[in-house]
């Protein structure tokens, strides 16, 4: 694989499902499907991306509001992310906004620590690991280190894009190397 995607794609599949809301979410970012897919839409980042709405679903609004009787009596379920698309049961225009409320968003749970490298791989954080990394590196004075905060919008997720695709050293790339 291009880039660090190997590294990243590695890491997760080894990283045990208590890390993630559930097995299925582990298998859904492993093996995904289809951008359409309605848990992918739910991803909604917390991040301050700009001009970022979250999408809006509809389904159709019969010439009664909620009592559509073709489709109430199909038992239909039909929603869209088109406003207006034809309703499949009815063939009326799907206008009425429903709300989505599907699994939590993301992958991983929050009250899981774990540490992202360099090259985008993902291991479980605890004090072991935290002591073997410092030997990796060899790094003997902790006062050497340096906390950094960064921020992450649009620009910046985008340069973590081209650079898993280009190095193996996204963070620095992206956040250091300004």
């Amino acid at each position: 694989m291009v880039g660090c995607l190997g590294s990243t794609y590695g890491s997760l599949e080894k990283l045990d499902n208590d890390y993630f809301l559930s097995s299925k979410t582990k298998s859904r970012l492993l093996n995904p499907t289809s951008s359409k897919a309605a848990w992918i839409k739910s991803l909604w980042f917390s991040v301050d991306f700009d001009h970022v709405t979250p999408p809006k679903y509809y389904q159709c609004s019969g010439p009664g509001g909620l009592d559509c009787k073709p489709c109430y009596q199909r038992s239909s379920n039909y929603v869209t992310d088109v406003y207006e698309s034809p309703c499949p049961v009815c063939k009326r225009q799907m206008t009425m906004k429903v709300e989505y409320t599907g699994e939590e968003k993301g992958f991983v749970k929050d009250a899981m620590p774990y540490i992202i490298m360099d090259d985008l791989s993902v291991s479980p954080m605890s004090t072991a690991s935290t002591i073997t990394l410092l030997s990796k590196f060899s790094v003997r004075d902790v006062s050497c280190l340096e906390e950094r905060i960064v921020r992450l919008r649009r620009k910046e997720a985008l340069g973590l894009l081209k650079a898993s695709l280009q190095s193996k050293t996204v963070l620095t790339d992206v956040f250091l190397r300004k």
